[in-house]
């Protein structure tokens, strides 16, 4: 795969805008084809050879399939969730604790004044 400089194909984007849109929630039964190939090719800015297409066309329609299997579940009765465990966030407490010092971190920088670091200006 090589990255390369998009192309603008508006006729076959829209073409593919509209069929995910008449085929909206069977998207994972529609075709793996070199019109579709070409999209994403566009989409990501990449050259794809001959072989890659192929493998890409095999691997694409593999997660589709798995993906049609996973539409077929009932999951009327399964609650909506954000993460698939009960738990919440276990933050521990924050604790001051003991740090170096401020003289031996100064020691190693290249300035300072006051107890702060100089550094470069970096905005005019």
């Amino acid at each position: 795969m090589e990255p390369r400089r998009g192309r603008s194909d508006a006729h076959g984007r829209k073409k593919f805008i509209e069929r995910i849109k008449k085929n909206r929630g069977e998207i994972y039964k529609m075709d793996i084809n070199a019109d579709l190939l070409l999209y994403l090719e566009d989409l990501s800015c990449l050259t794809l050879t001959d072989s890659e297409k192929q493998r890409l066309s095999a691997e694409l329609k593999e997660i589709l399939d798995y993906m049609a299997l996973l539409g077929e579940l009932d999951m009327r009765d399964i609650p909506e969730c954000s993460h698939p465990f009960d738990n919440v966030n276990a933050l521990r407490e924050d604790k001051t604790e003991a740090s170096f010092e401020r003289g031996l971190i100064l020691k190693n920088a290249p300035e300072s004044d006051g107890g702060m670091f100089i550094s470069p200006k970096t905005i005019e």
